[in-house]
C-alpha cells in the first residue's frame, strides 16, 4: 500500500509525494515502522530510478536509523521453548515428543530409534502442524527436531 501510494504520488507531483510520506511517518500507530514502512522501503529498491525519487529516498532515510539501532541491540536467547503439545497418538515415541514439546529449556530434541519409529514421530510432527524442522537422518538412527524460525 505505502509503496504504491508513494510511486503513484511521485508520478503526479513529487512535492505531494514527500508530503504524503511525512503524513505516513507522523502516524506510527497506523503505519508501524517494522510492519509497514520497512517492507515498503525494501520493496522500492528495485531500480536506481525508483530509489532516486524524493519520497522513496526519504522513506529509505527514515527507516535506516531504526534498523541500524536494532542491529546494535544484543540478541537474547529464547527464554521458553515450550510449544502446544496436542498429539493424538499415545505410543511411547509420541509421549516422548509431547514431553519435548512441553519442555521450557530444551530447544533441540535428539530422538534415537529405529527407522519405523523415526518415521512415525516425523509423521506425527507434520500431521499436527508443529513449527518444527527435521534435519536429515543423521547419524543413522536418530532425528533431530528443533523450532523453525518465525
Amino acid at each position: 500500500m505505502v509503496s504504491r501510494l508513494l510511486t503513484a504520488m511521485e508520478r503526479i507531483d513529487a512535492d505531494l509525494a514527500v508530503q504524503s510520506l511525512q503524513i505516513l511517518l507522523d502516524r506510527p500507530d497506523l503505519y508501524p515502522m517494522d510492519r509497514v514502512l520497512v517492507p515498503a522501503a525494501l520493496s522500492l529498491q528495485r531500480t536506481e530510478a525508483i530509489r532516486a525519487q524524493p519520497s522513496i529516498a526519504g522513506l529509505c532515510r527514515a527507516v535506516l536509523p531504526p534498523l541500524k539501532a536494532r542491529i546494535d541491540e544484543p540478541l537474547e536467547p529464547t527464554a521458553d521453548w515450550r510449544r502446544l503439545a496436542e498429539v493424538a497418538c499415545q505410543c511411547t515415541a509420541c509421549r516422548e515428543l509431547v514431553r519435548f514439546l512441553n519442555t521450557r529449556d530444551q530447544q533441540v530434541w535428539q530422538y534415537k530409534a529405529n527407522e519405523a519409529s523415526r518415521k512415525h514421530v516425523a509423521d506425527s510432527v507434520s500431521r499436527h502442524g508443529y513449527d518444527l524442522r527435521k534435519r536429515g537422518q543423521s547419524p543413522l538412527y536418530q532425528i533431530l527436531l528443533w523450532p523453525a524460525p518465525p
